[in-house]
């Protein structure tokens, strides 16, 4: 068997205790180069289809990180880009469990696997909409404790254009001081304004309603 058809077979057979060891092998094969269109296109169609039809949060998540992975190759055409946006868009619009464990303890990383590949469709020129990212994150009915706006604030600093910033930072206010998603809001701006000090994308101005509403609070 070729290294792509392991590879393949190995998607295929995907469960949620082998997900991140079968992304560990996937990522290396992908970016090294030795990858070609042909198999990358067939990579992609059987992750969608495994995540079109997997009911369980962890391997539904992975599947994000491992289109991420695909689309990091270079190799996928206009199309199947095309359809890598679709099925991210599809899986933030439907997000309701945002929990951070499945039922037998395995961590689920759907927003942060959803970021990866936003970012990877943004590296490529794609454009995702950054919108449905901020929607889902926003949704949230629990705290994030995993490091979720971590990886939310990161992926938001390169996606999002300068002149788009403004709008978003304005959706992250009020709320008030209680509740998951006031402390969710806090804790995104907040990695934003810290992630964006160390390696500036946005103007740092920008974040100055969101610093004079926090201080008010604490008044």
């Amino acid at each position: 068997m070729n290294p792509a058809e392991a590879m393949l077979a190995q998607i295929q057979g995907t469960t949620p205790d082998t997900a991140e060891d079968i992304y560990q092998q996937l990522y290396p094969y992908c970016t090294q180069g030795s990858m070609g269109r042909t198999d990358a296109t067939r990579l992609c169609t059987a992750i969608l289809h495994l995540q079109a039809k997997t009911r369980a949060p962890v391997i539904r998540s992975y599947c994000l990180l491992y289109l991420s992975a695909v689309a990091d190759s270079g190799k996928l055409t206009a199309t199947s880009l095309l359809s890598l946006h679709d099925c991210l868009e599809e899986v933030l619009a439907a997000l309701v469990d945002f929990r951070a464990k499945d039922s037998a303890g395995r961590y689920i990383h759907t927003l942060n696997h959803a970021v990866a590949l936003a970012v990877s469709l943004h590296d490529l020129g794609a454009s995702p909409r950054w919108a449905p990212l901020l929607d889902a994150y926003l949704r949230a009915d629990v705290p994030f404790l995993w490091n979720e706006n971590i990886a939310m604030a990161e992926g938001l600093l390169d996606i999002v254009p300068a002149a788009a910033f403004t709008t978003l930072l304005a959706r992250l206010r009020g709320n008030g001081t209680g509740g998951a998603q006031a402390t969710n809001k806090r804790a995104l701006w907040m990695a934003m304004k810290i992630l964006n000090s160390h390696k500036p994308r946005q103007k740092d101005a920008d974040f100055q309603a969101l610093t004079c509403e926090l201080a008010a609070m604490v008044e």
